[in-house]
């Protein structure tokens, strides 16, 4: 289960796509994980990269976050910041 300490929501999947290309450049360099999450790709395969690795910053369309969530694949119990 994915429990992310950064949480970016998003209203579109474009918007997601180009903030987790921002997110993957800052974080080049850390050990901090970062994933996108959001619909138009199909859930297994998010899931899959859920279920290998901790997420530590989560960028997210609102409709995917919830699926995520009711899965549960997701908890926001550790979210710092939104």
């Amino acid at each position: 289960q994915a429990s992310p300490l950064l949480l970016i929501l998003v209203p579109t999947r474009e918007l997601a796509v180009q903030i987790s290309d921002q997110v993957r450049d800052l974080l080049a360099k850390t050990d901090v994980t970062h994933m996108a999450v959001y619909g138009g790709e199909t859930t297994s395969e998010q899931v899959s990269v859920i279920n290998r690795t901790q997420i530590d910053v989560m960028v997210a369309t609102p409709g995917r976050l919830l699926d995520l969530i009711d899965s549960p694949k997701v908890s926001l119990m550790f979210v710092r910041s939104l």
